[in-house]
């Protein structure tokens, strides 16, 4: 039937569509298999209806620290294009196969917890592109006191040569994830925000940057949240761009079951006209 899962705590494997997902549980180390069709996916534009995505997904843990390995596997196939005009083909039916391995470490520390996240894409998107995306990152999360967060975090992503097409998640990405506009409100991944920042110009060229984000318990109901973000491409030869990000945001829990989430957040570009101020609203109801 149709499933959902988001693997890794960067939900590099994010997905909706018919297949299924089984786990075998234990204590230490559960482990998931899963397989599913791919009709609308992050690798092409054209690709068919029936592709398969597999993959199996393990997170040990032992005493404060967590581990998350995933290994994934697409095959698709590419349609041919033909000119509406003329009935010739320019481009001839391809496979596309894409594979990926990750891995990811959390430590709780006390007062802190450190985690860091790696990730591998290979493969062909079709006979003469081929598939990238190294990347990664390191960050921590540092509790200054009971109501005072603070996290630091780097980011790094290899950069698409020619012939190479950056890939920097496993699925049609239903989830989403957004970190370097977390500030604690439910409107970092919607319509607002940046994206995953490994391809953060959606142009190939990786990203080198870092963020730091504060969240504040005000009380029980109330909780803030501030960041400031510079990312750059890590060759500007594809793309030539920095970003500085500004983020604040504010949760009020005005019933147990009821919140109300707002977030502003301006996204200065060295590119001419890029800039832009981004807001949103969000009520969430739980039932």
């Amino acid at each position: 039937g149709l499933q959902y899962y988001e693997l890794m705590p960067s939900a590099v494997v994010s997905h909706q569509d018919e297949g299924f997902l089984f786990t075998i549980k234990n204590d230490t180390a559960p482990v998931s298999f899963f397989a599913s069709m791919d009709g609308d996916d992050m690798f092409s534009n054209e690709i068919a209806d029936e592709n398969w995505a597999f993959g199996v997904f393990t997170n040990p843990k032992f005493g404060g620290v967590a581990l998350d390995f995933v290994g994934a596997y697409f095959m698709g196939t590419q349609d041919a294009v033909t000119d509406a005009t003329t009935g010739v083909v320019t481009s001839p039916e391809q496979d596309t196969n894409i594979y990926l391995l990750g891995a990811a470490v959390s430590v709780d520390a006390g007062m802190a917890r450190i985690f860091a996240e790696m990730n591998f894409f290979g493969g062909e998107v079709n006979d003469t592109t081929d598939a990238t995306g190294l990347q990664g990152y390191v960050g921590a999360d540092l509790k200054v006191s009971d109501a005072v967060t603070i996290t630091p975090a780097f980011w790094y992503a290899q950069a698409a040569s020619a012939g190479e097409a950056q890939i920097v998640v496993f699925g049609n990405d239903f989830g989403g994830w957004d970190p370097a506009f977390d500030v604690g409100t439910k409107l970092d991944n919607e319509k607002i925000g940046l994206g995953r920042p490994f391809d953060w110009t959606g142009g190939g060229a990786g990203v080198i940057g870092a963020s730091l984000t504060s969240k504040f318990k005000v009380s029980d109901a109330v909780s803030l949240g501030a960041g400031i973000n510079y990312l750059t491409t890590e060759d500007d030869a594809v793309v030539d761009d920095t970003l500085l990000g500004l983020v604040g945001g504010v949760s009020y829990k005005f019933m147990g079951n009821a919140r109300i989430d707002a977030q502003i957040e301006y996204h200065d570009h060295d590119i001419d006209g890029a800039d832009a101020i981004m807001g949103g609203i969000y009520l969430g109801v739980g039932f």
